[in-house]
């Protein structure tokens, strides 16, 4: 991952490189690029496929981050009480063709109880 900084001149100066994916991985994967298998291959020395494509529209969903949101609004006294239930509505119906989520997976749900577990202060 690399960062900019553009000084107010229109400079381009470099701030950091980290020898990491970025937060938003799980996005690229759920659209068709794998780059974590991409990776692993390059590291075992095999060539690279060009990525054949990937999936536009593609959605991802952390949904304790949706939790937070719907928190904040429902508690937030500057929201009308249409946007209230506009926002329990839409964190009600999560599931839309072209949404995945971030860490639930229904084939493999231990991470998403780890998270769980950390979001509600019982992680060990």
């Amino acid at each position: 991952m690399v960062e900019f900084r553009v000084a107010a001149d229109g400079t381009p100066f470099l701030m950091e490189i980290n020898a990491r994916f970025w937060g938003s991985l799980q996005l690229s994967v759920s659209s068709g690029v794998n780059f974590p298998l991409l990776a692993a291959k390059l590291a075992q020395g095999k060539r690279l496929p060009n990525p054949s494509g990937y999936r536009l529209g593609v959605q991802n969903r952390w949904l304790l981050g949706d939790l937070d949101h719907l928190y904040l609004k429902l508690k937030g006294r500057e929201y009308s009480l249409s946007a209230k239930l506009a926002a329990a509505l839409r964190f009600l119906l999560p599931w839309r063709p072209g949404r995945h989520f971030e860490v639930l997976r229904w084939g493999d749900l231990g991470p998403f109880r780890y998270e769980l577990q950390r979001y509600l202060g019982l992680a060990r």
